[in-house]
C-alpha cells in the first residue's frame, strides 16, 4: 500500500489537483477555530490588591474574531495548496508555506482591524515586530512538519493525522511557554495550551472524516489528472493542463456524443456554489438530477417541486442514482444512498436551526455547516461514470439556475458582512 503524504491529503499529486480537498482542509481549520471561538477562554489580571488571575470561558468572539479566524484559514488553505503544487519536495514546501502564510496573514489581520475599528486592532509597531512574524510562522511549520512525519511513521491514517496535529500544537505551545516565561507571563500560556491541543485534535478528526466521506476507504489521488484536465470550476478545459496528453487520451476512446445520465459538474462547483448560496444550489442540484431522470426515463413528475421540497425527495433521488442500471454497467457505486441522504437532511435542518439564532455570526456559521459534503460522493460517482462513458464529455455549462444561485448568495453575503461590520 503506497504511503499517503501531506500533499495527497491536501489534494496535490505532482501537477494534478483534487479540488475538493483544499476546501475540506479549510473546513476542518474553521471548525477547529469554531471550537476555540465558542469556548472563548480568556485570562485577566485581578484588579484587587491581592493580584493573581481570573479565568473565564464562553466569552463569545466579536465580529473581528470571527472574520480574522476565517481570513486566516482561507490564507493558510490557499498558501498550502500553492506551496505543495509548485514545490515537489515536502521539506521545502512546508517552510515555503509557513513563510508565505505569515507574509500574507499579518497585513490581512492588520487591515481587518482597521476596517472594523476593533478594540483589538493592532498597531503598525505590532505588525513589524519580530514576534508577530515568528509565532504564526512557527505554528504552521510545526503543524505541517508534525503531520508529515506522523503520516510517514504512524498508522492508521486517522491516528497519524491526530498525532501529528496535536504534537505540532504541543511543540508550538512549549515554544510559546518559553517565550512567555521570559516575559513573566507563564500562567496565561499554560491556561490556553489545553484549548490549543483540543482545537488541533478537532481539526485532525474532522479533516479525516471529511476525506473519508468524499473519497471512501482509499485516500489516494485516483483520477486527479482527468479531473483537472476538465477545468476545476467553470467546466471548461483547464488552460494550465497538458492538452496534448488530454487529447491523446481521448483518441483511445469512442468519440460518440452521449447525453450524461445525471448532472455532470465539477465537485468544486458543487462545493463553492453551495457555500455561496447558503445551500440553495443543493436544491438546484436535486432539481436538475430529477429533470435528467424525467427526460431519460419518461417519468410523469415535476422536478422543480422535487428540488423545492428536496428534503423529502433526496432519499429517492440518491437511491435511484445508486440503483441506475446504465450507471452500474459502467462502474458500481460505492456510496451509501440512505446514509448520505439522511446525513444531508440532518445537516440541512441543523444549518436552518443555527441560522435562526439572533446573531449575524450564527448565520455565517450556518453557511459553513457542510450539508453539501453528503452530495460530494454522489457527484464523484456521477463524474466517474461519465468520464468512462464519454471522455470527451464537457461539464454542464453555466445556466440561468447557476446565475440565480450565485447572485442570491452574493446579495445575502453582502448584507451579512455589512451587518457584521456594523456590530
Amino acid at each position: 500500500m503506497p504511503t499517503i503524504g501531506l500533499a495527497d491529503l491536501l489534494g496535490v499529486s505532482g501537477k494534478t489537483i483534487r479540488w475538493e480537498r483544499p476546501f475540506l482542509f479549510l473546513y476542518a481549520l474553521f471548525v477547529a477555530d469554531l471550537v476555540w471561538l465558542l469556548l472563548g477562554p480568556s485570562v485577566s489580571h485581578n484588579e484587587s490588591g491581592s493580584g493573581g488571575y481570573s479565568y473565564t470561558l464562553f466569552n463569545f468572539a466579536d465580529s473581528f474574531g470571527w472574520l480574522t479566524a476565517f481570513v486566516r484559514d482561507v490564507i493558510l488553505a490557499g498558501i498550502s495548496l500553492a506551496a505543495f503544487r509548485w514545490v515537489s519536495r515536502t521539506w521545502l514546501a512546508v517552510p515555503a508555506a509557513a513563510i508565505a502564510y505569515v507574509v500574507l496573514d499579518r497585513p490581512a489581520v492588520y487591515v481587518l482591524g482597521k476596517l472594523l475599528r476593533s478594540e483589538r486592532s493592532y498597531s503598525s509597531e505590532w505588525l513589524l515586530s519580530p514576534q508577530s512574524f515568528l509565532l504564526p510562522m512557527l505554528w504552521v511549520l510545526l503543524l505541517f512538519t508534525g503531520i508529515a512525519l506522523a503520516l510517514r511513521w504512524v498508522r492508521p491514517t486517522w491516528f497519524a493525522l491526530l498525532t501529528g496535529a496535536v504534537a505540532g500544537a504541543l511543540l508550538d505551545g512549549i515554544v510559546v511557554l518559553i517565550l512567555r516565561a521570559r516575559e513573566g507571563d507563564l500562567t496565561t500560556s499554560l491556561f490556553f495550551l489545553p484549548f490549543d491541543l483540543l482545537s488541533m485534535a478537532v481539526f485532525a478528526l474532522v479533516f479525516y472524516g471529511l476525506l473519508r466521506l468524499t473519497s471512501g476507504p482509499s485516500l489516494g489521488q485516483g483520477d486527479g489528472n482527468q479531473r483537472i484536465s476538465r477545468g476545476f470550476f467553470l467546466g471548461t478545459p483547464n488552460p494550465f493542463g497538458n492538452r496534448k496528453e488530454h487529447d491523446a487520451m481521448n483518441e483511445n476512446h469512442p468519440t460518440e456524443s452521449r447525453t450524461p445520465l445525471f448532472l455532470y459538474i465539477p465537485v468544486s462547483r458543487l462545493i463553492l456554489l453551495s457555500i455561496a448560496s447558503f445551500s440553495l444550489y443543493e436544491a438546484y442540484w436535486i432539481y436538475k438530477n430529477w429533470r435528467y431522470i424525467k427526460e431519460r426515463d419518461g417519468l410523469n413528475i415535476r422536478p422543480f417541486w422535487r428540488g423545492f421540497f428536496g428534503i423529502f425527495f433526496c432519499h429517492s433521488l440518491l437511491r435511484r442514482i445508486h440503483e441506475d442500471k446504465d450507471a452500474r454497467s459502467v462502474e458500481p457505486p460505492t456510496f451509501s444512498a440512505g446514509g448520505l441522504a439522511t446525513g444531508w437532511v440532518v445537516l440541512l435542518i441543523l444549518a436552518n436551526i443555527v441560522g435562526r439564532a439572533p446573531s449575524i455570526a450564527a448565520s455565517i456559521i450556518s453557511a459553513f455547516i457542510p450539508s453539501f459534503l453528503c452530495l460530494v460522493p454522489v457527484q464523484n460517482y456521477i463524474n466517474a461514470v461519465e468520464d468512462k462513458r464519454n471522455p470527451r464529455q464537457r461539464f454542464y455549462a453555466w445556466s440561468s439556475g447557476h446565475v440565480v444561485c450565485l447572485v442570491f448568495g452574493i446579495i445575502v453575503w453582502a448584507l451579512l458582512l455589512t451587518g457584521l461590520g456594523a456590530e
